[in-house]
């Protein structure tokens, strides 16, 4: 899936990922106002989303955790 479907998903409540990345369990989330990725340590940065996330076709839904 690319980016701009990645977001149409998060709109609707659910959890996205790159499928590239190490980690499963990291995922992006709509938080107070900004994209953030939620890392499996716990911790929560600003996704800053560079060429290559927005150009990627690897995006993945995470369908069985919606945020909302």
């Amino acid at each position: 899936m690319t980016f701009a479907q990645g977001m149409i998903e998060i709109t609707r409540g659910h959890k996205i990922r790159r499928a590239s990345w190490p980690d499963i369990r990291d995922h992006v989330l709509f938080t107070n106002g900004y994209l953030s990725i939620h890392h499996s340590t716990g911790a929560e940065n600003a996704l800053l989303v560079t060429e290559g996330d927005l150009f990627s076709d690897d995006w993945v839904v995470i369908r069985d955790a919606p945020t909302a």
